[in-house]
């Protein structure tokens, strides 16, 4: 089964760090890299620089930080969900790593692409409605993303669901329904 990766709902990013702080630490001045960040799958790990942060002001928790969350199109993961993901996710992105109140922590920038059923896929007025995997092409992807929805979204099966799940604070949702459904009022 194929699942769309997903922040809680009402929950904030762990980390206080932005893009305008990316793009300056990328030494990208424009933006241009920056803003296809999220609808692409770029490398980075040649510009990335090990930036410092701390936890974002809105993130407030009783407990310990989630060992894995989102940060925009990125996986962020703590020291204890690297050790136990490193392996599978290697091979399908790169790890940029980061200093969050000095312990490591590492984004994962995935690269790998999911192949659709294009033949199953709907679109209507150029929005996705429907998305749909085949999933005997899927076989060797632990995680990956969709050239068709644009690359924003994060998808895996259930190894990786599994995996992330038995870690003790888990801090993403995974979701059957594969298109974001948007309330237009």
């Amino acid at each position: 089964m194929i699942f769309r990766i997903e922040a809680p709902k009402n929950t904030h990013e762990i980390i206080d760090f932005d893009v305008l702080s990316m793009a300056d630490m990328l030494g990208d001045k424009d933006f241009k890299l920056v803003r296809r960040l999220s609808n692409s799958n770029v490398s980075i790990a040649d510009r990335w620089v090990k930036p410092s942060c701390g936890f974002n002001k809105k993130y407030k928790s009783k407990t310990e930080p989630s060992d894995v969350s989102l940060w925009g199109s990125f996986l962020l993961l703590s020291p204890l969900a690297y050790k136990s993901l490193s392996s599978e996710l290697s091979a399908h992105g790169e790890f940029l790593p980061i200093d969050l109140k000095d312990k490591d922590w590492l984004l994962f920038n995935c690269l790998a692409l999911g192949a659709e059923s294009l033949a199953e896929c709907v679109t209507h007025e150029a929005e996705l409605e429907k998305l749909v995997f085949d999933e005997r092409k899927l076989a060797d992807k632990f995680i990956f993303k969709s050239a068709l929805e644009g690359c924003k979204t994060l998808f895996c099966d259930d190894r990786l669901k599994i995996a992330v799940t038995q870690l003790p604070a888990c801090g993403v949702n995974f979701n059957t329904n594969l298109v974001e459904q948007f309330l237009v009022l």
